[in-house]
């Protein structure tokens, strides 16, 4: 099975201290959350197909990542 590579997008040093975002840095956030569910969700299914227990952090880590979808919809900070 294919691998997926992480995906960084570059972002401005005080991106993070800055509080009104750029519709671009909201754009490129949604963009690496997606990523990182497309790959979480595969990493879910594929522990299912071998018959393994489910990873409680992986479960935690998606719910965050649903969560923080949810909250960049609603137009809020993650």
């Amino acid at each position: 099975m294919k691998k997926l590579r992480r995906v960084t997008i570059p972002q401005p040093p005080n991106a993070a201290r800055r509080m009104p975002r750029t519709r671009f840095e909201i754009a490129a956030q949604l963009l690496r959350l997606e990523f990182e569910r497309a790959r979480l969700l595969n990493e879910i299914e594929t522990a299912r197909q071998r018959g393994a227990a489910f990873s409680r952090r992986l479960v935690r880590t998606s719910e965050t990542i649903r969560n923080n979808l949810n909250r960049l919809m609603e137009g809020k900070e993650p």
